[in-house]
């Protein structure tokens, strides 16, 4: 009698359809079912989540899109709710109105899932231009940037989900 055979790893995990964002005061919270590791069983081993300012580089040429650190990302066991807290300052610069979302899931045999649904989040970026000579009074004095500034606006609108 030999060694029973240890179980192949054949399934990749399931794709995630769920995928939400919503904008908060300094970040971008991503939200979504967690898969398996096989289909909607097990835990995956990790995400690969990105984002652009166009779906389609999503739906098309996802590995070719601006990736985010999921270095920090807890994942948990299948069917549970899955969250990536991002940070404003870690997305691409850009002067979009909306940025879009969407990640796949591998396991510990490399297996990797169907791209996502495509999450989007409305996000405008203004630069402010410190001006070469400004107007000072004594009021507005200690309230001006001393450089410019990236900011980053909400313009109050929930995110929406796309379906590729």
């Amino acid at each position: 009698m030999g060694v029973p055979a240890v179980p192949q790893d054949d399934f990749p995990p399931s794709r995630v359809t769920d995928l939400t964002a919503t904008l908060t005061n300094n970040s971008i919270l991503l939200q979504w079912t967690a898969p398996g590791d096989d289909y909607n069983i097990g835990t995956v081993s990790n995400y690969d989540v990105r984002v652009s300012p166009i779906p389609d580089d999503l739906r098309n040429s996802f590995s070719q899109a601006h990736s985010l650190n999921t270095s920090s990302l807890y994942v948990v066991p299948a069917g549970q709710k899955q969250i990536l807290q991002v940070p404003l300052t870690a997305l691409p610069a850009t002067n979009q109105s909306v940025l879009f979302f969407a990640l796949c899931a591998s396991d510990d045999a490399k297996h990797t899932s169907p791209t996502s649904s495509i999450a989007n989040s409305p996000v405008v970026t203004f630069a402010m231009e410190t001006p070469k000579n400004p107007v000072t009074t004594p009021s507005s004095a200690s309230s001006r940037p001393s450089s410019a500034v990236p900011l980053l606006l909400s313009l109050g609108f929930t995110s929406s989900l796309c379906s590729i």
